[in-house]
């Protein structure tokens, strides 16, 4: 027996993937869950919740491809710089991230660029936690780890998209050797 709960869930991040945020209405969610209108507010009180919570399962999809990375086989800069390569990896190629990334950018939709900032602070605060444990190790140097993992990600990313987009496609190692010039000399216990 198919979860009713689970078939609104489906059909609204279908529904977000194809029409966006605003393009989106519990009409079309219920169209796509074959159910009625009615039958997603016993589950959910409003489009906005719904978003939420799909939002906080793609959180939760991130920390564990993050975590994944996170083999404990190589250095500790090299695992981390996988696991921010491996998030952004995912981003770019999960639908739904990418019709909201178009939307916030084309639209200025505020609650889509609420949720991509929840999304964010998410890999943030797994990145700061990944730093604070680097510092108990002796693997990083005394630093704030949250304006890190934050300058952290920011870069990564600009690297990939906007520094691509604008001067010239960047090769994988060359991001690497830029990430380990930048984070791994610099945060690096002398």
């Amino acid at each position: 027996m198919v979860d009713t709960r689970q078939k609104v869930i489906e059909a609204a991040i279908q529904s977000f993937s194809m029409f966006g945020y605003k393009g989106t209405t519990m009409d079309k969610v219920a169209k796509l869950a074959d159910v009625g209108k009615g039958t997603i507010y016993l589950y959910f009180a409003s489009k906005d919740e719904l978003f939420h919570h799909i939002l906080g399962g793609i959180a939760e999809e991130i920390r564990h491809v993050a975590e994944e990375a996170l083999a404990g086989q190589r250095p500790f800069f090299e695992e981390l710089e996988q696991a921010i390569r491996q998030v952004l990896q995912f981003r770019s190629k999960h639908e739904l991230l990418v019709k909201l990334a178009l939307e916030a950018k084309a639209l200025g939709t505020t609650k889509v660029l609420e949720g991509l900032e929840g999304i964010d602070n998410a890999v943030i605060r797994f990145l700061s936690g990944e730093l604070r444990r680097g510092q108990e190790q002796g693997d990083v140097a005394e630093c704030n780890p949250e304006v890190v993992a934050y300058v952290m990600l920011r870069t990564y990313f600009s690297l990939v998209t906007e520094y691509a987009n604008r001067i010239a496609p960047i090769s994988d190692e060359e991001i690497q050797r830029t990430f380990h010039q930048v984070f791994v000399r610099g945060l690096t216990v002398v």
